[in-house]
């Protein structure tokens, strides 16, 4: 469910790298998206589960959260790249 933060860092370095001005209604929907992934990273912290071995996995849940996490960002970095350099060429998306 942490793989949804594509968006909010997605809409955020377009506005910084881009120039794209964005409406109230993207801010929303990144708030909302936000709020989800919160709720989320915030249950694998607050109801930890047991590994195999009976151990609590909380540190590898809030490693395995904060992996995901950067992974988005990095995500987001490539694909404004990529807008940046291809948008001014009249080519299909695929």
């Amino acid at each position: 469910m942490l793989r949804g933060t594509v968006v909010i860092f997605t809409g955020i370095a377009s506005v910084l790298f881009l120039g794209r001005k964005q409406y109230l209604y993207h801010w929303t929907g990144m708030g909302l998206v936000l709020v989800g992934a919160a709720l989320v990273g915030a249950s694998t912290m607050l109801f930890p589960v047991k590994d195999a071995s009976g151990h609590d996995a909380m540190p590898h849940a809030a490693i395995g959260n904060l992996l995901i996490v950067l992974a988005q960002i990095i995500v987001a970095v490539q694909m404004v790249v990529e807008e940046r350099f291809i948008g001014g060429y009249n080519i299909p998306a695929l």
